[in-house]
């Protein structure tokens, strides 16, 4: 058919070309080494040239920032560690107004480049080290880059996703390459999203006196929940 036909004087057009290139190539084989030299040379240099990014860093006059706290911190005191860092946060000569939610998310809008001395990326550089001293919390910086690539929300321009079938394992090793990354200076704003397991105490009901003192298991639960609560 037509289909078959047409199809066939494609590839032998494509055939007859490809063996005069080979044909040209082994005839011309100093040339063909000096090509290959010269694109060596040529993707040596662009690798120098270009930024070593995927993405390069843009400025877009907004950075994105998240509070971190240990688990089980109250909602009061998450309010607490958010409000302390937006004040902060607002008094930077280089930021125009800072927003926060009740999660501890971070919304900051930086002033128009004529009127701050400083880059999106050293503004999140040095909101760092004015927070770096707020005990009890830890907070994140991120100048998001132009182009968003996946849907999952990143606490810094960078992931490594750590996988693995034996939890306290994984655990471990999280934390191993965290401190090991921690102490490269070559890294900065180092996180894990691996929340620690909240910590826990066991009580022991004895239930033998208990009965005698005629409490119930309900009312000493509820009585421990009020007085953790108070405290």
């Amino acid at each position: 058919g037509r289909l078959y036909r047409w199809s066939e004087s494609v590839f032998d057009r494509a055939r007859d070309a490809y063996d005069r290139s080979l044909v040209w190539s082994l005839n011309h084989r100093r040339s063909i080494l000096l090509l290959f030299a010269a694109s060596v040379v040529a993707s040596y240099g662009l690798y120098r040239a270009m930024p070593q990014d995927f993405l390069p860093s843009d400025d877009i006059g907004l950075i994105m920032g998240s509070t971190h706290t240990l688990t089980g911190t109250s909602y009061d005191r998450m309010v607490s560690y958010t409000r302390r860092a937006t004040a902060i946060v607002e008094k930077d000569p280089n930021v125009a107004y800072a927003h926060s939610d009740e999660s501890g998310d971070f919304v900051i809008a930086l002033k128009p480049l004529s009127q701050r001395r400083l880059t999106a990326d050293e503004v999140t550089r040095e909101l760092r080290k004015k927070l770096a001293d707020i005990p009890g919390a830890s907070y994140t910086f991120v100048n998001p880059p132009s182009i968003q690539i996946g849907a999952r929300r990143s606490r810094s321009t960078y992931q490594y996703t750590l996988q693995g079938l034996d939890l306290a394992e994984l655990q471990q090793a999280a934390q191993q390459l965290a401190r090991a990354l921690q102490k490269d200076p070559t890294f900065v704003g180092i996180d894990s999203d691996q929340d620690d397991v909240a910590p826990s105490v066991r009580v022991a009901i004895d239930r033998v006196r208990a009965a005698a003192l005629g409490v119930t298991p309900d009312q000493i639960q509820n009585t421990l929940r009020l007085d953790i609560v108070s405290a």
